[in-house]
């Protein structure tokens, strides 16, 4: 089993991870040879979360490299804390290079992180993250949801608008009930024994589906929620 690359565009792996960060301290990494996947499932029973995300190998890294005996695929288990300070770490660097490794006969993910010194010398600087490699039996239980199709497609108001609506809700309410259509029409609403509060945007953009689709990385979130179409 072998997995080693250079990391050229450390940003957009670390805002993946800082993404799922705020869903759960742990989460899979799946490495293929195109793509690499972040994978989150919590307990769905207790309303939980699942992420599903999946990003293109080309857009973060060069000279990828991934073997092993499973059709090139490796599961690895990780701390997302580690991972997050790691990547931070890469950002302005000169050089970054990735490698699953052992340290002291245990599985590691290591960065090997080239700074320039105020000296003009190449300083190196290594973090080795502690993992857990999953077996192909391990992981033959964790498949990706099937979704269907989506009825309706529509570009999101400013997030900083909706989030600051969406706080003010919080003290009506703990759940809110999201709507829209394909006329554009985009609504919040929460309700109480006392009162109901909506909100709406018009004039969105309900975009072409294939176009949506050729984002750099898609990110899929499950959860239980109320939705109204």
């Amino acid at each position: 089993m072998r997995m080693r690359t250079r990391v050229v565009n450390p940003s957009v792996f670390l805002k993946v991870a800082q993404a799922v960060e705020k869903l759960s301290k742990v989460c899979l990494l799946k490495f293929i040879p195109e793509k690499l996947h972040f994978i989150v499932i919590t307990d769905l029973e207790g309303g939980g979360v699942q992420v599903w995300s999946q990003i293109n190998s080309s857009s973060m890294f060069v000279d990828y490299r991934v073997e092993s005996a499973h059709e090139n695929e490796i599961y690895l288990e990780i701390q997302l804390e580690y991972l997050l300070r790691a990547l931070k770490s890469c950002i302005g660097s000169l050089d970054v290079n990735m490698k699953l490794t052992k340290r002291d006969g245990l599985p590691t993910l290591s960065f090997t992180i080239a700074n320039q010194s105020r000296t003009g010398k190449e300083v190196l600087l290594t973090q080795d993250i502690p993992i857990k490699v999953l077996t192909p039996n391990q992981m033959e239980t964790i498949k990706e949801p099937l979704v269907p199709e989506p009825q309706v497609h529509i570009m999101m108001p400013p997030l900083l608008s909706v989030r600051t609506i969406v706080e003010r809700m919080r003290n009506i309410s703990d759940h809110v009930i999201v709507s829209a259509n394909m006329n554009g029409e985009f609504t919040l609403k929460v309700e109480s024994e006392a009162v109901q509060v909506e909100t709406f945007y018009k004039s969105l953009i309900n975009p072409e589906l294939g176009k949506v689709y050729l984002l750099l990385a898609k990110l899929y979130v499950y959860k239980v929620t109320k939705f109204m179409f």
